[in-house]
C-alpha cells in the first residue's frame, strides 16, 4: 500500500470521516464551476495558500491632456478676441476728399490761367484737358508723400482721419501710392467701385482693401 505524503491535501471519498478527525473546511462555491463534475469534491486547504484576494483600488483617472491644433495661433486663442474697428465713416471720407480736390483744382487752375493771361490767349479744350491732367499730377504730389511722411493729408487733417495703424506706424510709399491710384481710378469710375462698402462688415473702400491700410478716425484730436 503507499503512503500519503502528510503534505498531500486529502480527498473525500465520501465516507464519514471519523469523530476525532478535524473537519475539513469548505471551499467557496466561485472555485466550482457548474459542469464541473468534481465540484462535489471537498478539498481540505491551508487558509495560508489561499489568500482572500484583495479589492481592487482603481487608479484615480487622469482627466485627458488639452490638445492644441499646430496650425491656431495660440496667443489668439488664449486671449479673447477683440472687436474689429470700424473704417472711417463715408461722411468724413468725403470731406476730406473735397477739401484735397479742391486745394489740387485751385492749384491746377491758377497756374493753368496764370499762364494763358501770360501769352494773352483764351484757353483751348485741349488746354482744359492739360489743366485736368495737370490737377492729377498735383493730387500725387498732395497724397503719396504726405500719407508717407504724416500719415494723412491736408484733407484728412481737416475730417480727423489718419492711415496710420494702431501702433502709430506710418503707411509704406507703396501703400501711399495704391492709395493715390485707387482713389483716382474711383473718381474716373464716378464713384460706382464704393459700393463695395456696402458687402464689408468694416466699410472699407477699394483704396483701403488695396492700400491694406484703411483710414480710422484720429485717435489723439488735430490741434
Amino acid at each position: 500500500m503507499k503512503r500519503r505524503d502528510p503534505e498531500e491535501p486529502e480527498l473525500w471519498s465520501g465516507d464519514p470521516a471519523p469523530e476525532s478527525a478535524e473537519p475539513a473546511p469548505e471551499i467557496d462555491a466561485g472555485l466550482a464551476e457548474p459542469d464541473d463534475p468534481l465540484g462535489h469534491v471537498l478539498i481540505r486547504h491551508p487558509p495560508a495558500l489561499f489568500p482572500e484576494p484583495e479589492p481592487a483600488h482603481r487608479p484615480p483617472e487622469a482627466e485627458p491632456a488639452e490638445t492644441v491644433s499646430l496650425f491656431d495661433d495660440v496667443s489668439a486663442a488664449a486671449a479673447p478676441a477683440e472687436p474689429e474697428e470700424r473704417a472711417a465713416p463715408a461722411a468724413s471720407r468725403l470731406t476730406a476728399f473735397l477739401a484735397d480736390a479742391s486745394l489740387c483744382a485751385i492749384v491746377a487752375a491758377a497756374s493753368f490761367l496764370g499762364a494763358a493771361a501770360l501769352v494773352r490767349r483764351s484757353p483751348s479744350p485741349a488746354g482744359w484737358l492739360w489743366c485736368a491732367l495737370f490737377a492729377l499730377l498735383v493730387s500725387f504730389f498732395l497724397v503719396v508723400p504726405t500719407l508717407a511722411l504724416f500719415g494723412r493729408t491736408p484733407g484728412m487733417a481737416l475730417a480727423d482721419l489718419t492711415a496710420d495703424d494702431p501702433s502709430g506706424e506710418k503707411p509704406e510709399l507703396a501703400a501711399s501710392l495704391l492709395r493715390w491710384g485707387a482713389t483716382s481710378a474711383t473718381v474716373l469710375l464716378a464713384g460706382l467701385p464704393l459700393v463695395t462698402m456696402l458687402f464689408d462688415r468694416r466699410r472699407r473702400t477699394p483704396a483701403d482693401l488695396l492700400s491694406a491700410r484703411p483710414l480710422f478716425s484720429s485717435r489723439e484730436p488735430v490741434a
